[in-house]
């Protein structure tokens, strides 16, 4: 309706004195800027350090990006050097072997945290081969401490950080944080911080609450030690396993969620989610040497992360009918990160390794490929009665505007018909006075 509206006012020209509804806040102006919270995945990528006697492979690192001799990056319209052999994979940040964790925090997650405070929803992403660090990234090394100051991993960090600008909070809002573990192990959902629970996890989807796990516990953590030690306990119960690539390779997809509620001073409650999602590596059996359950975990991974890379095709299609996110439950819970109300961040670890050639290119590609998805980011908020007041007058003031244009616009159309019925009599008669004329002759 907005639409015709619009498409008419501008095909019939409408005199100066027609009253303009965007002087009264026309919604037709917002829904101008209804994109204004679409914003692409942001793709980082880190480079594993090389161990004693490993033999480095030949991609180079300039800047934001990766060249790999031989092998087509990311598409690029400007011309082509010599010095580009269109192997330059783009992203929006890359670490190489040197880089700490602390390099990875302040890139990754430190503006992420600011928005979840302020309501938004934020994921992370650890993608890779198996052995490439992911888990590393997200939380340290294994068989450690997780609050270890320097090799501390993204999770302890950003649960320093959130409750150190809770703490520092001036505006005199509340806060509650909860949080939860999921695993998903040869697609089934398992609750980390309730393992021996024995109600089944099922997922769920609403309009208003997008996906998420029904039966999962959420425990709400006063301080970011007694949330670290709710993740501690979550990983020892997390599924792991030894192949010939990785000693202590993970052998499910693990999902950390941060809840963050904000009551305001006014009234206004925001809420926004924190998720962290240690994927799987991706393996080839030939190389990991799996077998019996090991090989079982290996197709299930493996298949769970073909789909999230079809989901990803798909969602960098401009022409998509359609995306295959209930393929896997992998997908499925990520529904609202790829595509939704999300701000995604998608770090991608690699291998340097000369002998993980195959594999690093396998990945940088699914990278190139993330950063084309487009998430619509807003901010969860219940409004108080005040706000919503507020809000009931300012569109009742742009339908009365709306009504006063419409009615405007009809009067002009009843004006342009009237004068064109009486100018058609007054065009004829010069012709009717000359037909007389020629039959008296």
């Amino acid at each position: 309706v907005r639409t015709s509206r619009g498409g008419t006012m501008e095909a019939m020209e409408p005199a100066s004195d027609v009253v303009d509804p965007n002087n009264a806040g026309n919604p037709l102006e917002e829904d101008k800027n209804r994109h204004d919270g679409e914003e692409r995945c942001r793709v980082i990528i880190r480079l594993k350090p090389l161990e004693k006697g490993e033999k480095e492979g030949r991609l180079r690192v300039e800047g934001e990006k990766i060249f790999v001799p031989g092998v087509n990056g990311t598409p690029s319209r400007r011309r082509k050097t010599d010095d580009d052999d269109g192997s330059a994979f783009q992203y929006d940040q890359v670490f190489p072997t040197n880089s700490t964790q602390e390099d990875v925090f302040l890139s990754v997650l430190q503006n992420s945290i600011s928005y979840v405070l302020e309501g938004f929803n934020a994921t992370v992403l650890a993608y890779g081969q198996t052995g490439a660090g992911k888990t590393y990234n997200m939380f340290g090394p294994p068989g450690e401490s997780l609050d270890d100051q320097d090799l501390r991993g993204l999770v302890p960090r950003a649960l320093d950080e959130i409750f150190d600008r809770i703490d520092k909070d001036k505006s005199g809002s509340s806060f509650e944080v909860k949080l939860s573990m999921v695993e998903i192990y040869l697609e089934e959902l398992i609750d980390l911080l309730k393992p021996n629970c024995n109600q089944k996890l099922r997922l769920r989807e609403s309009v208003y609450q997008g996906v998420w796990v029904e039966g999962l516990s959420h425990f709400s953590v006063p301080t970011s030690r007694a949330a670290l030690e709710l993740v501690l306990g979550g990983m020892d119960n997390r599924t792991v396993g030894a192949t010939n690539m990785n000693d202590a390779s993970s052998r499910s997809h693990c999902i950390v969620s941060l809840r963050v509620e904000r009551a305001m001073p006014d009234g206004v409650v925001q809420c926004g989610v924190l998720h962290f999602a240690d994927l799987a590596g991706m393996e080839r059996v030939d190389r990991t040497g799996a077998q019996g359950q090991t090989l079982e975990e290996a197709k299930r991974i493996n298949l769970s992360l073909s789909a999230l890379g079809n989901c990803i095709c798909a969602l960098s299609d401009p022409h998509r009918t359609h995306v295959p996110f209930r393929d896997a439950k992998l997908t499925f819970l990520l529904k609202n990160s790829l595509g939704g109300n999300a701000k995604t961040t998608l770090l991608v670890a690699c291998s340097s390794r000369l002998k993980d050639a195959d594999e690093t290119v396998t990945a940088l590609r699914f990278g190139a490929r993330a950063r084309a998805v487009r998430n619509v980011v807003k901010v969860n908020q219940k409004l108080c009665a005040q706000e919503l007041q507020r809000l009931l007058d300012k569109l009742q003031q742009e339908h009365r505007a709306l009504q006063q244009y419409c009615l405007a616009l009809e009067q002009q159309i009843e004006d342009t018909i009237s004068k064109d019925a009486s100018s058609t009599p007054a065009a004829s008669a010069p012709s009717g006075a000359g037909n007389a004329s020629a039959g008296v002759q």
